[in-house]
């Protein structure tokens, strides 16, 4: 069983290079095998964290960092300082063979993260 977060201590979500290459892994041996953009992919991080990689329409991915067996917390007012989750949307370039950030929930906020998701179509 995997454990959760503790209390007071910041989830240890991986960086946005480590996100792209989660990204990479998908895109090349998941998306690249079946085109579907609604397939996905779960990697383990580490102990606290997994990560799920999807998307591939227009060459937009999406990855997602969370604690799958969730947070220890004392009260609700705890609860605010608590980092859900974290995701990227980001784009590939297939002619340079990188990777674009489009939106990080940590730098802006779920609410543009969940538009930008929204109006690509993901």
């Amino acid at each position: 069983m995997r454990p959760a977060v503790k209390r007071a201590i910041a989830p240890p979500y991986p960086g946005t290079t480590k996100a792209i290459a989660y990204a990479e892994d998908y895109r090349v041996n998941y998306f690249g095998k079946t085109g579907d953009p609604k397939g996905f992919a779960i990697f383990h991080h580490n102990r606290y964290i997994d990560i799920t990689a999807t998307g591939g329409k227009d060459n937009y991915f999406l990855v997602y960092a969370y604690p799958p067996a969730g947070f220890w917390y004392a009260g609700l007012e705890e609860l605010q300082l608590i980092e859900p989750w974290r995701g990227w949307i980001l784009l590939y370039h297939p002619s340079t063979q990188t990777y674009k950030v489009i939106a990080n929930t940590k730098n802006d906020g779920y609410g543009v993260f969940q538009s930008i998701k929204q109006a690509i179509g993901l």
